[in-house]
């Protein structure tokens, strides 16, 4: 995935010249993207260290943490 992502960046780099606009957005958007990527790795690997220490939990717990947090993500956003 790394050599793809890679391969991406240097094809954009490429292009900067003919299409500079499209090339600089779309490696603003790539770069974030990769951002997030990791930043989800790392929780991750949070809770992989955590999956050691606590019991599993269940489908319908998971589910409503998940809204919880879309909704309060979204909500924040609105204010901000």
């Amino acid at each position: 995935m790394e050599d793809r992502f890679q391969r991406i960046v240097e094809l954009l780099e490429r292009k900067k010249d003919t299409h500079p606009h499209l090339a600089h957005l779309w490696q603003a958007y790539m770069k974030i993207k990769q951002q997030r990527f990791l930043q989800y790795c790392l929780y991750c690997e949070n809770m992989i260290d955590r999956m050691s220490v606590e019991p599993d939990m269940d489908p319908n717990t998971i589910l409503t943490i998940f809204i919880l947090m879309t909704h309060c993500t979204t909500d924040l956003n609105r204010i901000f």
